[in-house]
């Protein structure tokens, strides 16, 4: 879900530390009160996102890079200064994009059959008709990741984990990074893959016993590769589909 572009433009250019309450940070100027127009509705649309953030205002702004070295916003919202009653978002500056939401979790189980169903709306929501080219990929303790497909292959280097509390409340969510800037050519020829039952040969003895799944991955080294990955939750090992490596992960 973008957020208006000219809002962004205004935060960049004003540098803004907005207090609190966005009605008094409005009285200061003229470019305030354009800043406030588009935040509000900016807050609007979060809360078709986050419906418990209804309430919120904006609290602080500050511009920064990502780890990725992206030029980012880093928004704090709230409604009290208790820590159940605050979140962060951070905003790419050059797309206008949401990726990431960080609020309040608060401990405790959900099945994962919940867990997918409330994941899968929020994805909808989040981007639109764009999740049709999203599979899951794993899914633990609340926790749902999805990947993008290319050439009908995951791409576990390219999608989003979203993290659900025990009452199916989308609590926080992390667009995965590292898989950006790669064009169609950069990746492997999905026919160009050894079978599973090779591949295994090239497994450590105590992996053999999980199943293997076909996936794209950026490894440690930033090498974009077609390899199979052990399907054993959120740890794994990884072969080159192509060469045999075992890769480092």
């Amino acid at each position: 879900m973008p957020v208006n572009r000219r809002l962004v433009a205004l935060l960049i250019s004003s540098s803004l530390l907005l207090s609190a309450s966005p009605v008094i940070a409005a009285e200061k100027n003229n470019s305030s009160k354009e800043v406030t127009y588009y935040s509000i509705g900016f807050l609007d649309s979060l809360v078709e996102l986050f419906p418990e953030l209804k309430g919120y205002h904006l609290t602080t702004i500050t511009m920064g890079t990502d780890t990725f070295q992206n030029d980012v916003i880093y928004i704090g919202i709230g409604k009290s200064d208790k820590k159940k009653d605050q979140a962060q978002l951070t905003i790419d500056r050059n797309t206008g994009e949401i990726v990431e939401y960080l609020g309040y979790h608060e401990a405790g189980d959900i099945s994962d059959s919940t867990a997918i169903k409330r994941a899968n709306a929020f994805m909808k929501k989040l981007v639109k008709k764009e999740h049709e080219k999203y599979v899951i990929t794993d899914t633990a303790q609340g926790m749902v990741y999805y990947s993008k497909l290319v050439n009908d292959i995951p791409f576990v280097s390219a999608g989003y984990s979203i993290l659900l509390d025990s009452k199916g409340i989308v609590t926080s969510f992390h667009k995965a990074r590292i898989g950006e800037g790669f064009k169609e050519k950069d990746f492997a020829k999905p026919s160009k893959a050894m079978t599973i039952t090779k591949a295994k040969k090239y497994l450590p003895e105590e992996w053999k016993k999980y199943d293997l799944r076909l996936v794209y991955m950026v490894t440690q080294n930033k090498e974009l590769k077609l390899v199979y990955q052990t399907v054993s939750g959120f740890r794994y090992a990884v072969v080159d589909a192509i060469t045999g490596d075992l890769l480092e992960y």
